[in-house]
């Protein structure tokens, strides 16, 4: 069955330009009868393409990290670099976990919102310059649209094409709607793999990989069951089976969330808590990896050799080599100067030099 592909433009009221994998059928919706009646094509996932310029994507480096590594920072330090707070910008991370993409919050509410009213629920959000797979550049709808072999690129309006070209170097060559949704098709076709911005609280609903959440899905899913079966049978199963309906639905919740009261709506609390925990710990992580590559690009002789986020305890845990004794409580006063608990936990001294584990938190 075929994807069908709309390349979205800078405002969702825009006109699409659409096309079908498999058929190689495309069009131009204009109006909003037109874009409603794509949702009566057959296809298997709706892939919608956002302009470059709206999503930004850089490597994540964190899971490449070694003692050999020159770099002095551990992760990605991107709050500096947003015009806006971490709050009000969407995270998403690639399959393979070696690329991250920044998005707008506002950007992807307007998007879902706009498609939503034309009876349309995109299965993966990319960028332009994600949507193909090899090392391209051209120019599409006045918009230079390039991407690299590591598979970072851009998108800039033609205008500013003095700023971001090399000497002598001309705007790639125009390419038309047409033959941008064959790139994409053919890429989707090998199997390329955009970063899906649907990610998080972006989430199709419904999609499958709950992660580290299942547990608590599951419970409201049986919730939810257990309120539709008391409703079912309400006509006759009331009195005894209700008090034991809501005995067991009290349970399951004071389970999941002892020393709680139950509310009156279990199901929604849960799924309101998951969500919040996904953000909470998005965010905590993003914040503790800019905390510690603040803190380690001032100490020169600093390297993480490794590290990982423990959700459930809201710490990264690190690995990390020393060139003297003195880095070690310079670093210690740094991350604590820069909003951070550090705590050392043993430093060796081997033939290589000095190596220590720690732990980093926020303070509290």
């Amino acid at each position: 069955m075929a994807d069908l592909i709309v390349i979205i433009g800078h405002k969702p009221a825009e006109p699409w330009e659409w096309g079908l994998t498999t058929t190689g059928e495309s069009g131009r919706a204009v109006t909003g009868a037109e874009k409603t009646a794509l949702k009566e094509h057959n296809f298997r996932r709706l892939i919608a393409v956002l302009p470059g310029q709206q999503v930004s994507i850089k490597l994540h480096t964190l899971g490449q990290l070694n003692e050999k590594q020159k770099r002095q920072a551990a992760g990605f330090s991107i709050e500096d670099e947003l015009a806006t707070s971490l709050d009000k910008n969407h995270i998403a991370l690639d399959a393979g976990g070696t690329r991250l993409a920044i998005v707008s919050n506002k950007v992807m509410d307007n998007l879902i919102a706009d498609m939503s009213e034309h009876g349309l629920a995109p299965d993966i959000i990319c960028a332009d310059y994600d949507s193909f797979a090899n090392a391209d550049s051209f120019t599409y709808e006045g918009r230079i649209i390039q991407r690299a072999g590591n598979g970072l690129g851009f998108a800039v309006e033609t205008d500013l094409a003095g700023a971001i070209l090399d000497a002598g170097q001309n705007i790639p060559p125009q390419v038309d709607a047409e033959r941008f949704l064959q790139k994409i098709a053919a890429a989707l076709q090998v199997g390329h793999a955009p970063i899906n911005l649907r990610q998080g609280d972006y989430s199709k609903r419904g999609a499958a990989g709950l992660g580290g959440y299942k547990r608590s899905a599951l419970i409201a899913a049986g919730i939810v069951l257990a309120f539709a079966l008391g409703n079912i049978f309400q006509g006759y199963s009331i009195g005894q089976k209700t008090k034991t309906l809501k005995a067991q639905m009290a349970e399951i919740y004071t389970e999941t969330f002892p020393g709680k009261d139950v509310p009156d709506n279990p199901a929604k609390a849960i799924l309101r808590a998951q969500s919040d925990i996904k953000k909470a710990n998005r965010q905590e992580f993003i914040k503790l990896s800019a905390l510690l590559a603040a803190s380690v690009r001032k100490v020169e002789g600093v390297e993480i050799a490794s590290l990982r986020y423990e959700a459930d305890k809201s710490q990264l845990s690190l690995s990390i080599n020393y060139s003297s004794f003195d880095d070690v409580e310079r670093l210690k006063r740094l991350t604590t100067a820069n909003g951070g608990a550090f705590a050392e936990s043993g430093t060796r001294q081997s033939g290589d030099g000095l190596s220590g584990d720690a732990v980093l938190r926020l303070k509290p």
